[in-house]
């Protein structure tokens, strides 16, 4: 009897791994029937609010849910749908980050283009044309947005200077200062308001890499200056720079510097042997241009005065009127009249003042013994000297800004690379500046003066 029980329970106890089994084995099923549940009211809930709209939820639904079924592909979807959602709304900048979270996922990449095209656009109708600028210059060679970057840049300008839009304004006032040349060495403004320099350097001209702030760059002969923001001034291989402040434009001659300042005088120092530091007389002045032993000022009135060394008649301008802007060259004088036509005077037999049949001139440019202008259409012609072939610029297309060294010339293209012609080939080491010109334009408009201010 005894036996029996005991075979009994040991048969007892055997069963009961098996019911602890079976127990657990009904937990781990009613547990993912449970999630499995859970997981499909989970993602019901998500398509319904992705059926309503409710694009948020909806991803944050279908991201909860991990790999559950095809969640992942149906939260790509979600927000690809918010972010066209934001287009739709105009909320275009939170479209663009929208459509950039996703990758290369569908066409988001070309739909951040197309929110952030929307969103200049919407700029430069609500009047804030210098957002629209900066919005359409991050998108280079999407749809017509070259157009749209001219039409933003031209209406910033007019919002900024309070005057009509005149190529003229940025070509010969603004970016007159942007490129500088002397003997041997060419000088660079970048955007940034860094400099930039090549060529020459024997005597420190070039030196120029630690410079900062800066607005404005000339040079002549071989020395380099430069106007900072504040109105301060900096040089390289120039002797006793002057601690002039608030000054708003330079001009470098032989050996000597002047000054502008916002009120319309002048200031000169350095080598005075010729009398061309004699400008402290002068009032309602809007530019200056120095040569090597002359200083030439040009007045509001469109008259121009000039004092130094006369031998060649560079300083027979007394009689010029309608005069917007004046360059000076070794011993000569040129000014551009607002038809745009050129005067000249002095000159030592190079034929560089042979400018009288020029027209359509907005900006001109003086080296050592050739003159240099720029025409309406962005073509470069030029006269005078041509030894080292400085005059080769016939080729020159789609120019913004013109320079002229002793035996240089250089221009600014559209696209900001610069161009060269003349002088030995180190100085011409200069296909890889880039100037985004129409940052400085901008940046500037209002502190250069204008002749028809």
């Amino acid at each position: 009897m005894r036996v029996e029980q005991s075979q009994e329970q040991k048969r007892g106890m055997n069963k009961l791994p098996i019911f602890a089994a079976a127990a657990i084995i009904l937990l781990v099923l009613g547990y993912f029937l449970s999630s499995e549940i859970s997981n499909r009211l989970s993602y019901n809930e998500a398509e319904a609010a992705f059926s309503r709209g409710d694009y948020i939820a909806a991803a944050d639904g279908f991201r909860a849910l991990g790999d559950f079924r095809d969640s992942q592909a149906r939260l790509l979807e979600a927000l690809y749908a918010n972010a066209d959602s934001l287009f739709s709304r105009g909320d275009y900048e939170a479209a663009a980050a929208g459509f950039r979270a996703l990758g290369d996922y569908r066409d988001a990449q070309t739909r951040v283009l197309e929110a952030l095209y929307s969103q200049a656009n919407a700029a430069f109708s609500q009047g804030d044309y210098r957002a629209a600028f900066d919005g359409f210059r991050e998108l280079r060679d999407f749809k017509d947005v070259e157009t749209r970057i001219d039409e933003a840049f031209k209406a910033a300008f007019e919002e900024k200077t309070g005057r009509p839009f005149s190529w003229r304004d940025v070509s010969s006032g603004i970016l007159s200062h942007v490129l500088a040349a002397g003997n041997a060495h060419h000088v660079g403004l970048l955007a940034d308001g860094t400099v930039v320099a090549v060529g020459e350097n024997r005597f420190g001209q070039s030196n120029v890499s630690d410079w900062e702030n800066i607005v404005a760059v000339a040079a002549l002969g071989d020395t380099t200056a430069a106007l900072r923001a504040e109105g301060t001034i900096l040089g390289a291989a120039i002797i006793n720079v002057p601690d002039w402040t608030d000054i708003i434009a330079i001009a470098v001659g032989g050996g000597y510097i002047v000054g502008l300042f916002a009120d319309g005088t002048v200031i000169a120092a350095g080598n005075d042997l010729r009398g061309q530091l004699d400008v402290s007389d002068w009032s309602d002045i809007v530019a200056i241009a120095a040569g090597i032993d002359f200083t030439v000022g040009l007045r509001v009135d469109g008259t121009v005065v000039a004092v130094g060394n006369n031998r060649h008649g560079q300083l027979d301008v007394s009689d010029w009127r309608d005069i917007v802007a004046i360059a000076a060259g070794r011993d000569f004088t040129i000014g551009l009249r607002a038809d745009g036509t050129v005067a000249a005077s002095g000159g030592s037999g190079s034929e560089q003042t042979n400018v009288s049949d020029w027209a359509d001139i907005k900006a001109v440019a003086a080296g050592e013994a050739h003159t240099v202008a720029l025409r309406s259409d962005g073509a470069v012609v030029a006269v005078g000297r041509n030894t080292q072939r400085q005059l080769n610029v016939s080729d020159w297309n789609d120019i913004v800004a013109v320079a002229a060294g002793a035996m240089s010339t250089v221009g600014l293209r559209m696209d900001g690379t610069v161009v060269a012609a003349g002088a030995y080939s180190g100085i011409r080491n200069i296909s890889d500046w880039q100037i985004d010109w129409r940052q400085i334009a901008l940046d500037q408009a209002g502190r250069v003066k204008i002749k028809s201010e």
